[in-house]
């Protein structure tokens, strides 16, 4: 555009055009002002509206902001530090699990400030509590550390927030939402549940495998609710945390009925969702306060159906602005988890979903967690998930066991080693991975797990279809000549016989299987195939196992529990 600012006035132009023209001149430059004014104007509207930010309140634009911020993993301590020998100072207690975050993928920090006693300094709660009393057994290094740092006045839980910070890390408060391992620990029941049976769930005809939940709360009690909300409220209030975790899956039972195998009922799950927008208003409320927003997140089921027989409707929980970040999964069936449902409804209203790795793939063995984890990491990439949470990484179940703080950190360090890569797809290429199909569920948690492929028995005449989800595009990976190898292993424990097997990918037989016995297990055989590279692909694969027919053979079955495929770079 050849603008009047750029006119060279003519030696011939008269004296009385120049103020006709000067005239001109600031009227052009003030409407073009005025076009760049609004069309900027309407880039700010137009990308408002590409969020979707224009449907809603002021308090969830400002907590968009800082739920956005990069988050590629959100790790979680569950203060089983305290548990070992040297964590009752301040330097002792970060040392040996957290301080070797820095440096990681790892963003965001979310400490346990209460399950059975408070981990944090609360006015609420100042009693670490034994309810049978004497000397406590297995969680007495807990205590005395625990005590040890109050006394020296260090809350553990500002610790974390402090170091949190001083590394450009998030500090979340996590909280067991009906914490039950009073039921095999007796020693750490409140006293409160002891003195208030009638608040606790009826276990009148309940199910054998929920045996675990038979100290649980009843939620349907307003006096249980109340008193899970304070906890949760004197945090928001009195610690400068970014944000706070309700943790669904520790433990999950809710309602009496539930742990008989019966759904919540309609007044239980609105029960829970007004719980939940009572803790949104306080975190708003929190929020307000301190001038920057204050962030909640929920680890749920493994599915939305899953999460509704127990009463948590987290669908409208999405819908009605009641969570910000969606945990997605206990982590016990992780491959067969549905990404893809939780990301389709909560990204639709900009929550973010995070699935959960509990320390590994349960059907991965121990040694090969690390490519397990990548397998796992790589396909929730692939799907769209905002990141990954770790729930009890380089915790052993049994802490109390390990004979010492040595012990303890070169196992964490061989399992975190996983956090320089599975935050982001990038540092996940060329990787070598573990993909595994879902086995055996733990039994405390089957009832909030998808159903997994395996175990299978298999009779004569029948076919296992198995489903195997990829996130390397292996036939690029195979062009560009850094395929090292394509392997197949599964282990079956039965009167196995190569000769009665077919064994097929994508509708295509595979031939040079070798089968051979597994050593000290009675009667279990490992099955292995190398696989070219055309025989699978980036997405969902099938794997089929049929066992023919035949007149000498017996007609039990054999069980097929384990299928796993390696995929291996130069």
């Amino acid at each position: 555009m050849k603008h009047d600012c750029c006119y060279r006035w003519s030696k011939a132009g008269t004296a009385r055009a120049k103020p006709l023209r000067i005239a001109t001149l600031v009227a052009n430059l003030a409407l073009e002002m005025m076009a760049i004014i609004l069309c900027f104007a309407g880039l700010l509207v137009a990308a408002d509206e590409s969020t979707g930010d224009q449907r809603y309140s002021q308090a969830k634009r400002s907590r968009l902001v800082a739920a956005r911020r990069p988050r590629r993993i959100i790790f979680v301590d569950d203060n089983y530090g305290l548990s070992h020998q040297g964590c009752d100072t301040p330097e002792g207690f970060l040392k040996p699990r957290l301080r070797p975050l820095v440096g990681t993928q790892v963003d965001a920090i979310t400490y346990c400030v209460y399950a059975h006693s408070p981990a944090h300094v609360s006015r609420l709660r100042p009693k670490i509590y034994h309810g049978h009393g004497g000397p406590a057994d297995t969680d007495g290094e807990w205590t005395r550390n625990h005590r040890a740092l109050l006394k020296a006045g260090k809350c553990p839980l500002q610790l974390v927030i402090d170091f949190a910070h001083g590394n450009g890390m998030e500090a979340f408060a996590h909280m067991s939402m009906n914490d039950c391992h009073d039921s095999i620990m007796p020693r750490v029941m409140h006293p409160f549940k002891k003195q208030h049976p009638e608040l606790v769930i009826e276990t009148e005809n309940s199910l054998p495998d929920l045996q675990l939940y038979k100290t649980a709360y009843d939620f349907a009690h307003a006096e249980v609710r109340d008193r899970q909300y304070v906890i949760i409220e004197e945090v928001c209030q009195r610690y400068d945390v970014d944000g706070f975790e309700m943790d669904f899956i520790r433990h999950p039972m809710f309602f009496s009925r539930c742990l008989r195998g019966e759904p919540a009922t309609q007044e239980e799950t609105q029960i829970m969702t007004s719980f939940m927008a009572r803790i949104r208003k306080c975190a708003d409320q929190a929020a307000t306060r301190r001038g920057r927003p204050l962030l909640l997140s929920a680890r749920v089921p493994d599915n939305f159906q899953l999460a509704k027989h127990l009463g948590m409707d987290v669908k409208t929980w999405i819908a009605d602005d009641l969570v910000d970040i969606l945990i997605a999964g206990g982590g016990y069936a992780p491959n067969s988890l549905s990404v893809k449902d939780f990301i389709q409804v909560a990204h639709e209203y900009d929550v973010l979903v995070y699935p959960c790795i509990n320390q590994k793939p349960w059907s991965c063995a121990a040694k090969w967690r690390q490519e397990g984890n990548r397998a796992l990491a790589a396909t929730w990439h692939q799907a769209g998930a905002d990141g990954i949470h770790f729930w009890n990484l380089a915790t052993p179940f049994d802490p109390y066991n390990v004979k010492s703080q040595d012990e303890l950190t070169a196992t964490r360090r061989k399992c975190y080693a996983c956090l320089n890569e599975v935050g982001d797809p990038r540092t996940l290429v060329a990787n070598d991975k573990l993909y595994c199909v879902d086995g055996t569920v733990f039994v405390h948690y089957k009832h909030v797990s998808n159903r997994p492929p395996l175990p299978r028995n298999l009779r004569p005449g029948e076919t296992c279809k198995l489903p195997l989800v990829l996130a390397d595009d292996i036939e690029a990976v195979a062009r560009s000549g850094s395929l090292a190898e394509l392997r197949l292993e599964m282990e079956l424990q039965g009167p196995v016989r190569k000769d009665l097997l077919t064994l097929k990918v994508n509708q295509r037989r595979i031939s040079g299987c070798r089968i051979e016995p597994v050593q000290n297990a009675n009667m279990t055989f490992r099955l292995t195939a190398s696989l070219g590279f055309a025989s699978v692909w980036r997405g969902k694969n099938e794997l089929e196992v049929s066992r023919r027919v035949h007149a000498q053979t017996a007609a039990d079955p054999f069980k097929l529990f384990k299928a796993q495929l390696w995929v291996k770079f130069k």
